[in-house]
């Protein structure tokens, strides 16, 4: 027996434009009864706000706090407590290691209330070795957990070798609405030739970057294998604080061949359309479905695990060895000269994220550790 439908509260820092379909369709699961997304004010200085259209979802906006801890910016949501008490859910599912203080407090009012609390995160990046004082601080956190829900698979093998027991462990693959953009790819009836010719560049081979740029999503790797291929495009979509050093190093090479879009809301499909592949050198992960399912095969290292499930290397994109400019250089090389290859990767790529890897399958996963957390509890 699956059970009764139960009153879901979703804790957020915010919720960006990316999340609000999956949020909307959690709410419309036959399984919730009633949904409560509580969201705090936008991270100052950042990337991380709320979308402007919230519009069919029941949001709990909360005034917040900010405090910088290690580096980073870390949100209090002030009446957390007294939000979620109102609301008086079954299960509360949150962020953890990225919104830590209203985690906290979320497991607080489990405590008090007998709700189940699901550890939503992507777990450990790839490549990433934590000292022990960091393992220490995150077992805490996830001793407050009922169940998990992972980005990837390769976060579930890092929480399993983080102590979390495997059976209390879920994957909800963290992918964007790939229907609507495969929908949006279908109905665009450009062909990459005329797409290249409306955003403005030469019909030639084109790479694509999309993304903050910052140091984290390694651009400047990516502009340093330009410097190695001239008669391939090389465009940039995104803001960040370093466009206009990278913008300013592309102009002192004399690299005509690179171009800075910065942030693109409308017209992205066509965007797509004009690039070959998309080059992920750093972080990234939600632009890696987004792009494959425009039929934009990825070239990847070591993203935010989803890679690991979405990107098989040589059938629907390529995996490189190392983040270097020489990688990154032979692997375009690679695909540009086998235009048979490209084309098998981006159909693959697209198949991929339109029947195996969709929003459906994201909720899926989450309402498995939410009806798993609320399981234990009730025992």
């Amino acid at each position: 027996m699956v059970g009764p439908p139960l009153r879901v509260a979703l804790l957020q820092r915010v919720c960006p434009s990316y999340r609000a379909p999956l949020f909307r369709a959690l709410a419309a699961h036959p399984g919730v009864e009633e949904f409560r997304l509580i969201i705090g004010g936008d991270i100052p200085d950042s990337k991380v706000r709320s979308a402007k259209d919230l519009s069919g979802l029941p949001v709990t906006r909360l005034p917040t706090r900010f405090y910088r801890l290690a580096g980073r910016v870390v949100p209090h949501h002030l009446g957390l407590g007294d939000a979620l008490r109102a609301f008086s859910p079954d299960v509360i599912v949150a962020e953890g290691e990225s919104n830590v203080l209203s985690y906290l407090s979320a497991a607080r009012v489990r405590a008090e209330a007998g709700a189940a609390l699901v550890h939503w995160s992507l777990g450990v990046l790839p490549g990433v070795s934590l000292p022990p004082h960091r393992r220490w601080a995150k077992r805490l956190l996830y001793d407050q957990a009922d169940t998990f829900a992972t980005y990837s698979s390769f976060g579930r093998e890092a929480l399993i070798h983080l102590g979390c027991p495997p059976d209390r462990i879920f994957v909800a693959t963290n992918v964007g609405d790939t229907l609507s953009h495969h929908a949006a790819a279908r109905s665009l009836t450009l062909s990459p030739s005329e797409a290249r010719r409306t955003v403005g560049i030469p019909d030639r081979f084109t790479v694509m970057f999309l993304g903050a740029l910052e140091e984290v999503k390694r651009p400047r790797v990516l502009l340093d294998a330009a410097g190695h291929l001239a008669d391939v495009n090389f465009i940039f979509l995104g803001r960040g604080p370093m466009l206009e050093d990278l913008s300013e190093a592309a102009r002192t090479r004399g690299m005509e061949h690179v171009r800075f879009f910065g942030h693109v809301s409308e017209g992205l499909e066509t965007t797509f359309r004009a690039a070959d592949v998309l080059a992920l050198p750093g972080r990234g992960g939600m632009v890696i479905s987004e792009a494959m399912a425009h039929g934009v095969p990825v070239i990847v290292h070591q993203a935010d695990g989803t890679e690991r499930d979405l990107v098989e290397h040589g059938r629907t994109g390529w995996r490189l060895e190392s983040a270097s400019p020489n990688d990154l250089v032979a692997a375009i090389c690679a695909l540009r000269d086998d235009p048979q290859l490209l084309r098998q990767l981006g159909a693959r790529a697209q198949e991929r994220v339109t029947t195996r890897f969709t929003l459906d399958g994201v909720v899926d996963g989450l309402m498995k550790a939410i009806r798993a957390a609320w399981r234990r509890r009730t025992r």
